[in-house]
């Protein structure tokens, strides 16, 4: 068994109850059979867009005899998620959700399903993003998301004929959402040393070695061999898991991302996928954890100053939020700031030997985003300069995670 495998029935067996995922070769015909066996009765709602009906969502219909609402190029956004309550879910007999497709489905339909109180569950059409069985859905409010808490899946089925058939784009950028292990866990660490954070979750390192497995199988992954996206299916789905356990999507989201938020609200709908912006902004976050990690010595810090003109200027920064981030972060207070860098001292030898045996060394990181052919420049997704910079600059307000952000900010605020 390998170390992706035995960590997925690890975490799943843990969970009570635990949801029913099915990883298979191929899931032709038993469509029906899957619902059933995880106990979730029709009549079902199926929810797929102009892609995925076509590629599963037509195939599941007819299996199952589901109605089969097809939306057109859907939005993650709270708005549409509310619609979909009041129009189609209110006054229908309906037993149960199944989203047919990736993040944006998936999110609406856990959505819609824990406000109408119908259990839920998944037909994965790519390997896209690790949200799967999480219980939270994230739709946008005024562009910005927000992670809203919902009943999880009660089951995700995947078959791996059609997930290896997806679109290269969609599988380089559940390679980009996954890699984001290295910099959150280096964000985890300095959370948790300064208190700010519960100490790291075991199952979160466990995941090197599931990384390594993935990264072995990085060319067959980018070929569309099935084993092979097995493997990063796999990885997707132990995130996905511990984010359930965690309660929260603390445990793969941190500054990385922020950025990635931050990007999102700048961009025009559909134009970039969520993972490839979670691949440029983790190539650029592990950049400053690394840097900072080189030195002997933690940096100088000082109180940070908001700038208000420049948060005003940056799409997803509300200013009233950012004064309470920050607030609630004490990064304005020359008490706490001095507090923060008596407790880093001690605690930064430690902080350098965990990122030395934890995280992606650089050479590594450029190594694979070159071969995965993931974005490593802004340009590359097509951001200008200025969006650029406010987003890396000013993450850190975007909410109250503690990340090397935090500490970079701080570090600036002293030069």
């Amino acid at each position: 068994m390998s170390a992706g495998e035995a960590l997925l029935q690890s975490l799943l067996s843990a969970l009570e109850p635990a949801p029913e995922v099915v990883v298979a070769a191929d899931l032709r015909g038993r469509a029906r059979a899957c619902l059933e066996q995880a106990g979730i009765a029709g009549p079902w709602l199926l929810l797929a867009d102009e892609n995925t009906a076509p590629v599963l969502g037509e195939r599941v219909a007819a299996e199952t005899g589901a109605r089969l609402l097809r939306l057109t190029r859907p939005k993650a956004s709270l708005p549409l998620a509310e619609r979909l309550v009041a129009e189609v879910v209110a006054g229908t007999a309906l037993r149960a959700v199944v989203a047919v497709g990736g993040g944006t489905l998936t999110d609406l339909a856990k959505y819609v399903a824990h406000r109408a109180g119908l259990p839920c569950a998944i037909f994965a059409t790519a390997p896209s993003m690790n949200g799967w069985l999480t219980a939270t859905a994230s739709l946008a409010r005024c562009r910005l998301k927000h992670s809203l808490p919902v009943a999880p899946p009660r089951a995700a089925f995947f078959d791996l004929a059609v997930l290896a058939r997806a679109p290269l784009r969609l599988r380089r950028a559940g390679l980009g959402d996954a890699l984001c292990r290295t910099t959150v866990v280096t964000d985890l660490r300095l959370a948790a040393a300064l208190g700010r954070a519960p100490t790291l979750d075991s199952a979160l390192a466990a995941q090197r070695a599931v990384e390594a497995e993935v990264l072995a199988a990085l060319d067959g992954i980018l070929a569309g061999e099935i084993e092979a996206v097995a493997a990063l299916v796999r990885w997707l789905l132990i995130q996905s898991l511990i984010m359930r356990r965690a309660g929260s999507s603390a445990p793969a989201s941190q500054g990385e991302h922020a950025i990635a938020h931050l990007l999102d609200a700048a961009t025009p709908p559909g134009r970039v996928l969520h993972g490839e912006q979670v691949a440029l902004a983790t190539y650029h976050l592990a950049r400053v954890q690394a840097t900072m990690l080189h030195r002997p010595h933690p940096p100088a810090l000082a109180p940070v100053r908001l700038r208000a003109a420049a948060i005003a200027r940056t799409p997803g920064l509300d200013p009233h939020r950012a004064r309470r981030v920050l607030a609630a972060k004490g990064l304005h207070r020359a008490g706490a700031v001095r507090a923060l860098r008596r407790r880093l001292a001690v605690r930064w030898p430690q902080l350098r030997a965990a990122h030395a045996s934890s995280a992606l060394p650089l050479a590594r990181i450029e190594e694979v985003w070159t071969c995965a052919g993931l974005p490593r420049h802004p340009a590359a997704l097509g951001y200008n300069t200025a969006v650029w910079v406010r987003a890396r600059r000013l993450a850190f307000l975007q909410r109250e995670r503690f990340s090397w952000l935090d500490l970079e900010a701080l570090a600036a605020a002293a030069d």
